[in-house]
């Protein structure tokens, strides 16, 4: 569905192509604060990841210096590397997992989450209880927890993933800066697809979290979609509508869309009837977290 709806909205990318290009010169700014200056004084070190193994994995990630000289390297050819390993889009650090306890004794599991610099220096560590999950297939276990770390570098959210009462899921999110500064903390956030990483984005510059959600029902199928959002600094949180009969809405954070610093792009669609989603018109808009109301469609008035 999110697919359809992000075709059938493209027109509105095109329309939105001059706010796009008068925003091209912010994309490279970085708001430099008190939690990256360690990281802006390694810029001289960065991390790579080698050439694609046989079957396109990647083979290794090196710890580079200045002089070009490799530091370290670590093995990154399996599945399990790259989902206990996350690196940050600058490549000045990467953020990994590891186990401290199997949860033995009808106790959870433990493990540790690392930030490493581009040095190769372990710089400090969390540890947080989680949850195995099974899949739809009951045939391997999913990871209960996963990373987004902004395009700037200078925020990391750590999300849970957590089975109550084998009911529902529900995650839970806890956001760092790079010195390992908790910035804020949020529980019971209602996932789709229990929970998995596709289903959140954080925005460029670390400030704004959203998740495609659908609230705690009695009757999944009667939940309908909402979007869950997370204002970093404040704390606060929205869970707005964004789905009724005949009209679907989609948000976007990142810099592909032309979306602002600070802003959330809002895109909706209006169709005849839900079945055979024809439409009838559309139109976007740029939010900020204070603007978006709790039922989108108030957004766009009459729907005919």
């Amino acid at each position: 569905m999110r697919k359809l709806l992000l075709i059938v909205l493209s027109f509105c990318f095109l329309l939105g192509m001059a706010i796009k290009a008068e925003v091209e010169g912010v994309k490279g700014e970085v708001i430099e604060d008190s939690a990256t200056v360690e990281v802006n004084a390694e810029k001289g070190y960065k991390i790579q990841v080698s050439g694609e193994g046989a079957q396109g994995d990647e083979k290794e990630i090196n710890f580079i210096s200045p002089d070009g000289n490799m530091i370290k390297s670590i093995p990154y050819a399996t599945w399990e590397d790259r989902a206990r390993i996350t690196i940050s889009p600058d490549n000045h650090y990467l953020i990994e997992s590891s186990v401290l306890s199997s949860g033995l004794k009808g106790k959870n599991p433990r493990i540790e989450i690392s930030f490493v610099n581009a040095k190769a220096e372990k710089k400090w560590s969390k540890s947080f209880e989680i949850e195995y999950m099974l899949s739809q297939t009951d045939e391997d276990d999913q990871m209960p927890y996963f990373f987004k770390v902004s395009r700037d570098g200078s925020t990391i959210a750590f999300i849970r993933s957590r089975n109550t009462y084998e009911k529902d899921w529900w995650s839970d999110i806890v956001v760092f800066d790079t010195l390992g500064n908790k910035i804020t903390s949020v529980s019971h956030v209602p996932p789709q697809m229990e929970g998995s990483s596709s289903d959140f984005e954080i925005s460029p510059d670390g400030k704004i979290i959203g998740a495609i959600v659908f609230p705690q029902s009695e009757d999944r199928a009667k939940r309908g979609r909402h979007f869950f959002f997370l204002d970093v600094e404040s704390g606060r949180t929205k869970v707005v509508k964004a789905e009724g009969k005949g009209w679907a809405v989609d948000f976007a954070l990142p810099y592909e869309m032309g979306t602002p610093l600070g802003k959330i792009y809002i895109g909706w669609g209006i169709y005849e009837d839900p079945e055979n989603k024809k439409w009838l018109k559309g139109g976007y808009k740029y939010l900020t977290f204070n603007e978006i109301p709790s039922d989108i469609s108030n957004l766009f008035g009459d729907k005919k």
